[in-house]
């Protein structure tokens, strides 16, 4: 399944928005490497797109 940019970014806005329970919270830590993971794909799906 491949993913329209747009949709990746909706993604990474979303994930940006829980962040909300601190830095040591298990959930938090797996949000970040999921917004991580997000944008390394938003740059190499979309190199002209992203900046």
């Amino acid at each position: 399944m491949k993913l329209e940019f747009e949709e990746i970014v909706e993604q990474i806005i979303t994930v940006s928005s829980r962040e909300e329970f601190g830095n040591d919270f298990a959930a938090t830590k797996s949000l970040k490497h999921t917004k991580s993971s997000l944008q390394a794909t938003l740059l190499r799906e979309f190199p002209d797109d992203a900046y």
